[in-house]
This record gives C-alpha cells, structure tokens and sequence, in this order.
C-alpha cells in the first residue's frame, strides 16, 4: 500500500528564516556534533500524522479546509531558545512561539478533526517551536547551552499565520525534504 509520510504545520516567512539562517551558521562555527535543520525547511507544526495511505489524504485536505474557513489569520511571535528535554541537556534545540491563543485553538480544532478521522490524539501537551537541531552523539552541552543562550535570543519575530499546509515529508540523508501536499488559507 502507497503511503506518505504527513503533517501540518504553519509556514514561515522567507524573511524570518533568512534571520534564523544567520543565527544557525553561526552556531555551526562554535558548537560540532549536531545535525542542523535546513533553515527553508523551518516551520511550526501543528500535527504530526505520520505514515498516511494516498487515499487518506483527500478526507484530511478535506477537513483541513473546513478548519480554514471558520479561523481568521492570527499573528505569531517567535521568540527564545529551548531543548528537549532542557536546554541543559538538549536532544532536540527549538526556537519559541509565544503563547498564542488562536494558534493552540487551531491545534486543538487539527487534532480534534484528525481524531475523527482516525487519527490518534496526541497526549503530549502542545508545545509550538520551531526545531533548530537534533543533537547526535557527542556534543559539548554546556558550551552548546551557553552559545544558544548568547546567539539565538537576537531574534524576536512575528508575522501573520494566514493559512496551514499539509506536507509530505521524505527523510535522506541530506535531511528532510518538505513537500507541499495541500495549501489552505484562512478566511479573510
């Protein structure tokens, strides 16, 4: 069976990505061992679906597109570093969203429509971020700590969430590439 790996998730503008850009290359001189994000893959995901059969996807776009006819564009605010499971031990370094009324209220309406469709709810709480890096074996993670908290805190952006995208995503060894499946825009 023909399956796809999905998920939704807000675009980020050029702009925002090229300042990220920035802070990344800089980072990659002073901290090795991590496997950097290419910065045009940044986005903030709303829902993870995983391994999706071809024929599912219509009904997702589908219902997608119910949520985007009933959600006005909303702005968010990237701002500050973490990790996963802390900054002092990072697995995984995000840059944040700021508490976002609009935004956790489209998650919970995704994750409410994904269920109905067969989709398993997501137990963790929902954390918006946008992932930086993914720390792989040996890393100096109090020099790394240290450089986040110096170099990414510079970027404080917002910009306007005027629609979601359901994405492909194929795994290489080069990183991830990101396909666009379906665009749907909020009302205006």
């Amino acid at each position: 069976m023909d399956k796809l790996r999905t998920f939704i998730a807000i675009e980020i503008p050029e702009s925002i990505k090229e300042k990220i850009a920035t802070v990344i290359e800089k980072l990659k001189e002073r901290v090795g061992g991590l496997s950097w994000v290419r910065p045009s893959t940044l986005h903030v995901t709303v829902k993870f679906l995983g391994s999706v059969e071809r024929e599912r996807i219509e009904p997702i776009a589908r219902a997608l597109e119910r949520i985007g006819s009933e959600t006005s564009p909303f702005r968010v605010t990237i701002k500050g570093v973490g990790g996963f499971p802390s900054v002092k031990v990072p697995r995984v370094v995000w840059m944040g969203i700021e508490d976002c009324q609009e935004l956790t209220e489209l998650h919970r309406r995704v994750e409410q429509e994904m269920h109905r469709l067969g989709f398993e709810k997501e137990t963790r709480p929902f954390r918006p971020h946008l992932t930086l890096c993914r720390v792989k074996g040996e890393v100096d993670r109090k020099r790394l700590s240290e450089e986040l908290v110096r170099s990414v805190p510079s970027i404080c952006e917002t910009f306007v969430a005027d629609g979601i995208i359901l994405f492909k995503s194929e795994l290489n060894p080069g990183g991830a590439i990101h396909t666009p499946l379906r665009h749907i825009h909020f009302r205006h």
